[in-house]
């Protein structure tokens, strides 16, 4: 890897970002589980290119039915998500750069 790439990510947390994450996952996992316990059953991702790609590409990856991704701001797309049954059992997430 170049120099100026490695400085560039250091400087912008890359490089540490997954280890520096791992002290947050025990409160992570804690926050799922009474989320769980709280009945909450899906998840809509509020974001746009990659911030709700990857989440996507992810949970089809591991065959997760429950994340839907609202990429847009189109108004039937929102409709559409409002319009769902259990939208007092969703988790709203929003994502961004």
């Amino acid at each position: 890897m170049p120099d100026y790439v490695a400085r560039a990510m250091g400087r912008l947390g890359w490089i540490d970002a997954p280890r520096d994450s791992l002290a947050h996952w025990g409160s992570l996992l804690r926050f799922a589980e009474e989320a769980r316990r709280d009945g909450l059953g899906r998840i809509v991702v509020c974001g746009m290119g990659g911030s709700s790609l990857a989440p996507q590409v992810l949970a089809a990856s591991f065959g997760n039915d429950f994340l839907t991704v609202l990429d847009s701001t189109d108004p039937a797309a929102v409709l559409a998500v409002q319009r769902a049954p259990d939208l007092d059992r969703t988790l709203f997430l929003i994502s961004s750069k």
